[in-house]
């Protein structure tokens, strides 16, 4: 992490990291590109340090700062100048920030989505010939936030691991240093890639104390840390694994809503799936090894949530995209008995969130569930897919989507195989295939994890602790 705190929007929960002031490359006055203009600025003008400063350290520099995941900083004026332009265009077409879903589907917390004011403040930005302004005009963005401290728990790989350079998508899981000696509520989670150049994507999974001996021999089974568990590896990862989180490009602390927590069994470990790419590598660039962590937020002993959060995949994996297809649709439809299936039997709930997941060739996922009488609610819509943009959203307080055993909820994905939306590998763009349901990022899915609340009392009991 480069920022040494974190804010979190009151009503979201959801986290910006924010980088540091005294690290922003000339937040001091001192920077060498700064053209002296700040006394021939008019006040009513829009300028960068009075007006956009503030809008990129709220919604940009948790990806765009100095070292990070994204190809260029906004955490100081000389790069944002060289890069003005290229923010203004991206702002006004609503490709940056990053966010997504579709609001008319349904209100999510924590958007990340500019107003039309902010965009129409950056675009008279732009007009007026992107002015720096003067920096003592500059005030922070202020961020309603609940500080949740340090992270209760920490895990980290046993020993770091380097990816070979000549495997462009390389899945490998770890057995991660600790297990849960006792029954735990997670209120928050995040992930913390050890290396931005070359860890593309995180999965953490939890596995029951059966399946510590499985995942103890699989470790440095090939004489590295961890072992192969993607393409060709160990499809299943371990015996009876539940997919808690996943970390993507632009991912955020998820902080659960205050009363819901994440129940973790005792006896229970972790394991860490971790996707390295080494496309973003330069030529001659050493890979570097990666030492990737995984934090928790707990309650502390002796209290218990009111509402337990849990979340389900569904899938679509029955499909194959004709080459020079542009517009595959693929669709699944499943019982909420089945979605929901909690001990032995069906447990009512309510959806909070989704967490679509698709590759390359994606261009629309959307999730809709149908009650007995025929009614449809959009649960998550996302009409113009970006694998490199793969988010939790979560719905806005009070706004769950309560559900009974007699709903149906369908996950449809929509996909162009087309020569001209074929992706790159080392600058040169792939031939139309027909493509199927795997793992690699050349293959496809259609998955979307599905974020279910439950009243913690009828948890318990349907799992047999109470």
């Amino acid at each position: 992490m480069h920022s040494s705190y974190r804010c979190f929007h009151a009503l979201g929960f959801g986290c910006l990291m924010t980088a540091l002031l005294t690290s922003c490359g000339g937040s001091d006055g001192s920077s060498s590109h700064r053209s002296g203009t700040a006394s021939t600025v008019a006040s009513t003008e829009v300028t960068y340090q009075k007006d956009v400063r503030a809008v990129l350290d709220a919604s940009c520099t948790s990806c765009h700062y100095t070292g990070g995941i994204a190809p260029f900083p906004l955490d100081n004026w000389a790069d944002v100048r060289a890069e003005a332009s290229a923010v203004s265009t991206a702002v006004a077409n609503g490709t940056m920030p990053p966010w997504l879903a579709d609001a008319s589907c349904h209100p999510m917390r924590a958007s990340a989505a500019l107003s039309d004011d902010t965009k129409d403040l950056v675009s008279k930005w732009h007009a007026a010939g992107f002015p720096e302004g003067n920096i003592a005009d500059y005030k922070p963005p202020q961020i309603a936030h609940v500080d949740i401290g340090a992270p209760t728990i920490q895990l980290a790989m046993s020993t770091a691991y380097t990816t070979p350079r000549d495997i462009n998508d390389n899945y490998r899981c770890f057995l991660m240093q600790g297990t849960f000696d006792k029954d735990t509520y997670i209120t928050a989670v995040n992930i913390v890639p050890g290396q931005a150049s070359t860890v593309h994507h995180v999965q953490i999974h939890t596995i029951p104390a059966a399946g510590m001996a499985q995942a103890q021999k699989m470790e440095g089974s090939d004489g590295n840390p961890g072992w192969n568990c993607g393409v060709g590896g160990t499809a299943g990862l371990i015996a009876g694994d539940y997919n808690l989180f996943s970390w993507r490009p632009g991912s955020q602390t998820a902080v659960f809503e205050p009363g819901d927590a994440v129940l973790v069994d005792a006896g229970t470990a972790v394991l860490m799936q971790v996707h390295y790419n080494t496309q973003n590598l330069l030529p001659g660039d050493a890979v570097p090894p990666d030492l990737s962590k995984v934090q928790f937020w707990t309650l502390p002993d002796g209290q218990q949530p009111n509402r337990i959060i849990r979340r389900n995949g569904l899938l679509s994996y029955m499909f194959n995209i004709p080459p020079g297809d542009a517009s595959y649709s693929t669709t699944a439809q499943y019982s909420m008995s089945r979605v929901s299936a909690v001990g032995n039997g069906f447990l009512a709930g309510e959806f909070v969130g989704e967490t679509p997941h698709m590759h390359h060739l994606g261009t629309e996922l959307s999730v809709t569930m149908t009650d007995s009488t025929g009614a449809q609610t959009c649960l998550v819509d996302v009409p113009h897919w970006n694998f490199e943009w793969q988010m939790d959203y979560f719905y806005a307080p009070g706004t769950g989507v309560p559900f009974t055993q007699d709903d149906q909820v369908s996950i449809e994905c929509d996909y162009d195989n087309s020569a001209a939306n074929q992706p790159f590998i080392n600058g040169v763009q792939l031939t139309p295939t027909t493509i199927t349901f795997g793992e690699g990022s050349y293959a496809e899915m259609c998955l979307s994890y599905a974020w279910l609340r439950y009243d913690r009392d009828a948890y318990l009991t349907a799992v047999g602790k109470k």
